[in-house]
């Protein structure tokens, strides 16, 4: 299954944070290949998210759907993606199930 996260802010990022729990429970009912993620935004890591997301200070400048992919990838030995650009409608074109998760009236399909 295919599954696009669009936000890496508070509610994408705890998203994304559990989706790995969906993913080994997939493969253990019989589903070897669990879930292809990809992770969208544009936005960087600044010293604010630091204090209500899961980023440290050494994140900042970065930008966050890689630094929360990266994390996700090494812990759990997944193999999902980050594209750190904006949702347009070609992302949401790839046949997913899509998770919208930013606040923006721009993320939203037109």
């Amino acid at each position: 299954m295919r599954v696009l996260v669009v936000g890496a802010g508070g509610t994408g990022s705890a998203i994304a944070m559990g989706l790995p729990y969906l993913d080994q429970a997939m493969k253990v009912w019989g589903r070897s290949s669990g879930l292809e993620v990809v992770m969208m935004d544009a936005d960087q890591v600044s010293e604010t998210n630091c204090v209500r997301q899961p980023f440290s200070t050494s994140d900042i400048g970065q930008n966050k759907a890689t630094v929360l992919i990266n994390r996700i990838n090494l812990f759990w030995g997944t193999r999902w993606r980050a594209e750190p650009e904006n949702f347009n409608e070609v992302s949401f074109r790839q046949g997913c199930v899509a998770c919208l998760c930013r606040r923006e009236p721009a993320a939203r399909i037109s």
